[in-house]
């Protein structure tokens, strides 16, 4: 033992071998960050839907609301719908598309507050790490597209509310003063939906009361509704945002520190060398 721990002394002095222990563990040291820099391989990808349901409903409500609304304001201009064969159908399509106007923004509502979308499962490789990552994307993923949607919805409500002051006119006019089809109609229950009613023109029947109370109760409560899930996907949406730019900036900085670290330093031979001398003293106090 005690010649082994002799050669093993002889040979660090040797500055040929010094240097060569020296690269050896400069390149251990240095291989852990050169496979860190390689970039992430997708190995495998999950998706799990979640209320799948929820948002394949809230995409035919949308459409509906598109078409019934075109409809709607057609109607409020000229009384097609009484070329039809059908009693009533006009203020069943009105009717219709109040309800299909309500329904879209309570299906939005639900489904930002639920929150609908993809749950997603990622294997990722790099070098021979494997790990998961788990990720969360919303099926509204875009503020543009929520206020879209939500505006859609109020449209329809008020077109809605148009045709069905406008049916309610023409079979009687009686149940309003002031009021004409066309412009005024859609003009009245934008006022109406505003809870503003400036007086020019007011239901005078209770029929007609009935209907302005309901738009005005439809207009409060789904407002609120929608402000608060404007706000609340605003909110989740930003935090979103301000994990991936965190995620992004450590990303980049640590990828900084590694390239910084490629070049071995001038005193790695020497840190080296004074390793090996330091595991040879180690080694021959062992005994």
């Amino acid at each position: 033992m005690p010649d082994a721990d002799r050669s093993l002394r002889d040979a660090l002095q040797d500055e040929e071998f010094a240097r060569a222990v020296a690269q050896i563990l400069a390149e251990q040291l240095r291989q852990p960050a050169m496979t860190a820099r390689h970039d992430a391989e997708v190995v495998a990808h999950y998706p799990y839907p979640r209320y799948s349901a929820l948002i394949r409903m809230r995409q035919v409500v949308s459409g509906l609301a598109l078409v019934l609304m075109i409809g709607a304001i057609a109607n409020t201009f000229e009384p097609w719908l009484r070329r039809l064969p059908l009693t009533g159908l006009g203020f069943a399509a009105a009717g219709l598309t109040v309800i299909t106007g309500v329904s879209l923004i309570a299906l939005l509502v639900s489904e930002v507050f639920r929150g609908a979308g993809l749950d997603v499962a990622v294997t990722l490789r790099r070098g021979t790490v494997t790990w998961e990552e788990y990720r969360f994307i919303p099926s509204l993923n875009r503020l543009t597209f929520v206020l879209v949607l939500l505006v859609l919805g109020f449209l329809t409500i008020i077109f809605g509310f148009a045709s069905l002051y406008t049916e309610l006119l023409r079979q009687n006019p009686a149940h309003f003063q002031g009021l004409q089809d066309g412009f005024l109609a859609i003009y009245f229950a934008i006022v109406t939906f505003s809870t503003v009613g400036y007086g020019d023109i007011h239901p005078a029947s209770e029929l007609a009361r009935g209907l302005a109370l309901t738009e005005i109760i439809i207009a409060m409560f789904f407002s609120l509704i929608a402000i608060s899930a404007i706000l609340s996907w605003a909110i989740a949406d930003k935090r979103q945002q301000a994990e991936v730019s965190l995620a992004t900036r450590i990303r980049d900085r640590h990828r900084q520190a590694l390239k910084r670290s490629e070049t071995p330093s001038d005193t790695a031979a020497p840190s080296a060398h004074c390793l090996g001398e330091q595991a040879a003293f180690d080694a021959s106090h062992a005994d």
